[in-house]
């Protein structure tokens, strides 16, 4: 029987302990915080996976994967537009983005 290793303390970023590169844990970042609040937007305005595919001209199982987080074939593009197309407009400050996305969350 082998002894467990211990976990150790990992950085702020779980894309940055997983490996990826500097630009790829920016995107994969800012698509993560994107989907949160879609998905709190979604909630909070109670609509469903249908009403959304037909409000963001996309299938069902695309929905479903952005409301799940599987977010490997969404673009940050499409998480913008999806937004964009509940209403909700969409701006960038480099520095502040992280602060700004929580307080968006409040």
């Amino acid at each position: 029987m082998t002894k467990s290793s211990r976990p150790t303390k990992g950085r702020d970023n779980v894309f940055e302990d997983l490996g990826f590169s500097p630009e790829e844990v920016r995107i994969l970042t800012l698509k993560a915080q994107l989907a949160a609040f879609i998905v709190r937007v979604v909630n909070k305005r109670g609509l469903s996976q249908q009403q959304l595919g037909k409000m963001w001209g996309v299938p069902q199982p695309r929905v479903s994967e952005i409301m799940s987080g599987k977010l490997r074939l969404v673009s940050l593009e499409r998480l913008i537009a999806c937004l964009g197309e509940m209403g909700v407009e969409v701006s960038f400050h480099r520095k502040a983005m992280a602060a700004t996305t929580k307080k968006l969350a409040g």
